[in-house]
């Protein structure tokens, strides 16, 4: 499993919402399985989406986009975290499994003037 993308969050304020999405493909002689998964963590709670995505051996080559947006979720995020992997349903020896490209996590602003009256910083 790959090691996940951590982003901790200080001070945000203004945040409408979170967008997370990839491009995915299989190969089209052999299936594959992909999994996203994005928590929010707070100080008390966290918020948990996942995507699962499976294509049968023969059924590859088209691109999709997985795609998650997060619109409630407590006011005191500390840090997210988005996982992806990918693995081919034959277990071959090689890199045969599913394709990942253009992973995007958006955080997305109430209104423009939002910027000025807060922060955030990712690290």
């Amino acid at each position: 499993m790959a090691t996940p993308l951590v982003l901790r969050l200080h001070t945000v304020l203004g945040i409408k919402n979170k967008k997370f999405c990839e491009w995915v493909a299989a190969r089209f002689d052999c299936g594959a399985r992909y999994s996203m998964v994005v928590k929010i963590v707070c100080k008390n709670e966290f918020v948990e989406e996942r995507v699962v995505h499976q294509v049968e051996q023969w059924l590859g080559r088209e691109w999709s986009k997985k795609e998650v947006i997060i619109t409630k979720y407590p006011d005191d995020v500390e840090k997210i975290i988005f996982r992806h992997s990918a693995q081919d349903t034959h277990f071959w020896k090689g890199h045969y499994g599913m394709k990942m490209a253009g992973a995007v996590v958006k955080l997305v602003m109430e209104s423009p003037d939002t910027a000025d009256k807060g922060f955030f910083v990712i690290d």
